[in-house]
């Protein structure tokens, strides 16, 4: 048996990314957004949609970074919707949020531990 291969992102249906569908959420963070993670037909997909004015901008500059800064160690989004807010749709990548501020705390443990990798392991 043959697998069949993993959707591109542009292929990915509306409904395949909604919340509703998600098998993680993150939505106590304080950026502006709502994340979680979603799989389709066999892939992990991570979508990060807006929720607010600053969380747009924030986005909309991802964005712009990602169109001028390239390195194997970014994940790049696989896609950008605007309707009806900004969303990035990102392959997912097992692992520990590097920034976890949160509306509560602020846990930058991950990220520390990550910064100190040699970019070989990154």
């Amino acid at each position: 048996m043959v697998a069949e291969p993993a959707p591109d992102a542009a292929e990915l249906a509306a409904a395949d990314l909604e919340i509703d569908h998600a098998f993680v959420v993150f939505d106590q963070q304080d950026s502006g957004c709502t994340s979680f993670g979603i799989e389709a037909a066999g892939q992990r997909w991570f979508v990060k949609t807006a929720t607010t004015a600053a969380g747009e901008a924030s986005l909309l500059n991802a964005v712009e970074v990602h169109e001028r800064c390239q390195h194997p160690s970014i994940v790049r989004p696989a896609r950008v919707l605007d309707d009806p807010r900004t969303t990035l749709v990102l392959p997912w990548k097992p692992g520990r949020v590097l920034n976890h501020a949160t509306v509560a705390v602020s846990d930058r443990s991950a990220l520390r531990a990550f910064l100190q990798l040699p970019s070989a392991d990154i």
